[in-house]
Parts: structure tokens; C-alpha cells; sequence
């Protein structure tokens, strides 16, 4: 389990999780939240590390949507994001396992919603 532990810090730099200040047009504060939660076991996070962790995804995220734009014209697929990180060995298995458990999720969710609902008592 390597997840970076919290320092003593200032309170009055800190937030509480759930804050809805400064979100960027881009925002995954919420996810990076219960991401540093699980982690770290603690509620309390800096808004600054929130932003930093916030502006490193999206960079990554644009930055790998235009790579593989470069070598494909239309729209990116699944397929072309993981061609673009496959040298990566972590990070494309790691996707490749997410996609997974995403389709699962997907397909399970539109059997419970097509299952008729049945009175047992």
C-alpha cells in the first residue's frame, strides 16, 4: 500500500472534503477527494493539492487525447487511448482492468434495469 501519509499542516489551509470552492472548468476534485480518503484515511485535504492533482490529470488527459489525435483523424476511442499509453505497462494494464470493470458495471446495471420487478411475499 504506497499512498502518501499527511503532514501536520495548518488548519487554515485546509478544507473539509465535500468543499465546492474554486473547481476548475475541468474538475475532478470529487474523485481525487475519495482517492487521497482512501489513501490516507483522512477527510481533511489542502484545496491547494486538490488544484495540483486536479491541473496534473487534466494535462495528462490532454495531453494524451492529442497524441493520439496526431496519428488518428475523428474522434478518440477507447482502443486509440490505450495504444497511446501500451509502453506504459502499469498504466495499460491497469486500464485495460478499468475498462473491464467498467463494462461489467455497464452491463449488469441494464440487466438489474431490464429484470421485471417480481412481488415474493
Amino acid at each position: 500500500h504506497n499512498c502518501p501519509t499527511m503532514a501536520a499542516a495548518d488548519p487554515r489551509q485546509m478544507v473539509e472534503v465535500n468543499d465546492e470552492r474554486r473547481k476548475p472548468k475541468y474538475s475532478f476534485h470529487k474523485e481525487l477527494e475519495m482517492l487521497m480518503f482512501g489513501c490516507t484515511g483522512n477527510k481533511v485535504v489542502y484545496m491547494d493539492t486538490l488544484d495540483l492533482l486536479n491541473d496534473i490529470a487534466v494535462e495528462f488527459m490532454a495531453n494524451m487525447t492529442a497524441k493520439t489525435l496526431r496519428k488518428r483523424k475523428g474522434s478518440v476511442t477507447l482502443s486509440d487511448l490505450l495504444m497511446a499509453i501500451q509502453k506504459d505497462k502499469k498504466k495499460y494494464h491497469r486500464a485495460v482492468e478499468l475498462a473491464r470493470a467498467t463494462k461489467r458495471d455497464n452491463e449488469t446495471r441494464q440487466l438489474d434495469k431490464d429484470k421485471p420487478i417480481t412481488n415474493t411475499g
